[in-house]
């Protein structure tokens, strides 16, 4: 049997969850369930809007430091030219203070962090 051992993953991750900070519902469950409780994050437009508002035009996310910004746009690029990065383990398991609102069913990882990367090329 072929075991990942997830080195890629591991390198990337912390930028990576970066990106999904606003939604991390590690110890804001409440605060988390009742902002985004009801949003599909599978849904595209849905999807953007909650980054644009919360992510990049957030106070304090939208002012990260240029070399922030840089790692975490590399990070991202660099992920995405892996077809096998696997998004999930890194939003599920990488770090134990990390975790989506419990209401949220991700289909696609990638794909949100497609998205992502769409809007880091119009704020970045």
């Amino acid at each position: 049997m072929n075991q990942k051992n997830y080195e890629l993953e591991k390198k990337l991750g912390a930028s990576l969850l970066g990106f999904l900070e606003p939604f991390n519902e590690y110890d804001r469950e409440e605060r988390a369930i009742e902002l985004f409780g009801s949003v599909d994050p599978n849904d595209e437009n849905i999807f953007r809007d909650l980054l644009k508002r919360h992510f990049f035009e957030d106070a304090w996310f939208g002012n990260l430091e240029k070399a922030v910004r840089l790692d975490m746009k590399k990070s991202l690029d660099e992920s995405l030219q892996n077809v096998d990065f696997d998004y999930e383990w890194v939003v599920s398991e990488f770090d134990g203070t990390f975790g989506l609102p419990s209401t949220w069913s991700v289909k696609n990882f990638r794909y949100l962090f497609e998205i992502i990367h769409s809007l880091v090329s119009d704020y970045w």
